[in-house]
């Protein structure tokens, strides 16, 4: 009886210690090798201003692209899928 129990929790120590190794797990990667890098301005001047909701009542971030940074752009915060861009400073 005994060794089954322990043969029991043997198995579930091993199964619980399976998957991914820590070179398999995917997390945040520098934004300058990422794909979906900050877009150029092309000198144009505009804000993108990203929200948490589709009623756009909490802020999440923005892009803000020119407007005196010259021909590059700027992120503050983070992206979400409900923006509003807004052309010229």
């Amino acid at each position: 009886m005994r060794s089954a129990i322990i043969a029991g929790m043997m198995a579930v120590g091993l199964l619980a210690g399976c998957g991914t190794s820590e070179g398999e797990v995917e997390g945040p990667t520098d934004i300058g090798t990422r794909k979906d890098a900050l877009p150029d301005c092309n000198g144009q001047d505009y804000v993108i201003t990203y929200y948490e909701d589709p009623a756009h009542t909490l802020w999440r971030g923005e892009i803000i692209c020119g407007c005196g940074f010259g021909d590059q752009s700027v992120l503050h915060g983070y992206r979400s899928a409900y923006f509003e861009r807004v052309n010229h400073c």
